[in-house]
């Protein structure tokens, strides 16, 4: 092997050594800043939760009582446990103010039609 091909084959093997060098350089500059990233990324996420962590116990707080409202919740001596817990009777439809507006308004109407065809009898005039 002469002197040139000597060279030149050391200077092969040593831009390929530079070159390997390069990239594992590169690929480390590219892990650090994905570890930078998800740094960041995660950081973002505490705050975002330490943010929103009061309005969650005031929906737990909400939903505690709603459940002893229902007689759900495991605090029986609680005021009002159970006290939205019963059954929905025609009582309470009827107690409902919509519900004697709608009656009413159903009412008129019939009243209406009746006269509107001569039919409704009357005396009050």
């Amino acid at each position: 092997m002469t002197w040139g091909m000597t060279a030149m084959a050391g200077a092969s093997l040593l831009g390929g050594y530079m070159s390997s060098q390069g990239q594992k350089q590169a690929a480390d500059t590219q892990a650090a800043a994905a570890d930078r990233t998800a740094a960041l990324q995660k950081e973002m996420f505490d705050l975002q939760m330490k943010g929103q962590e009061p309005f969650r116990q005031a929906g737990l707080t909400g939903q505690n009582r709603l459940m002893e409202l229902l007689g759900l919740g495991g605090n029986t001596g609680a005021a009002g446990y159970g006290k939205y817990g019963r059954d929905f009777g025609m009582s309470d439809f009827q107690a409902d103010p919509g519900y004697a507006f709608r009656l009413s308004e159903g009412q008129q109407a019939l009243d209406r039609s009746a006269a509107a065809r001569g039919g409704l009898i009357s005396e009050a005039l």
